[in-house]
Parts: structure tokens; sequence; C-alpha cells
């Protein structure tokens, strides 16, 4: 994937907005979270907080039923 760089203003009470392109880039709606992450004085991270594990496993498995489902069935086959 393409590097995307947008540049940002912060404004009053130390928001930003995200163009447009950007959000859609990360797959952020309305009332999304992100996590920024501070790598050095000079290096900041933006990713979307996933909302389930289904998010975290990166489209394996359609939602947290189908997650789960799996999830029990390897237990099962630990013996726990």
């Amino acid at each position: 994937m393409a590097r995307t760089d947008s540049k940002l203003r912060l404004r009053s009470k130390r928001q930003l907005t995200l163009p447009e392109a950007v959000a859609e880039r990360l797959g952020l709606r309305e009332g999304d979270e992100i996590m920024i992450s501070i790598e050095s004085p000079d290096h900041a991270v933006i990713r979307p907080v996933l909302k389930s594990y289904a998010g975290v496993l990166g489209g394996l498995f359609k939602d947290d039923a189908e997650l789960n489902a799996f999830v029990e069935g390897e237990r099962g086959a630990w013996g726990t």
C-alpha cells in the first residue's frame, strides 16, 4: 500500500480533524476510536482501535461468533 501524507493543524482545545482520505484509508467512521503512539519526539503513528478479535485476526473470521466457535473447538481439541 502506498504511503499517504496529510498535513493537519492543531486547533483550539488541541483538536485535529482527519482529512477524509485519511479516514477512508484507515476505514474510520464517526464514533470510531484511534490510537496515537508516540515513537519519538518527531514521529507518531495513528491506527484504528480494533473493535473485536475478528478484526485483530485480519479477516480470518467473519465475526466474533465464528471466531468464538473456532476457539471453543480448539479448546476442545486440547482437552481444556
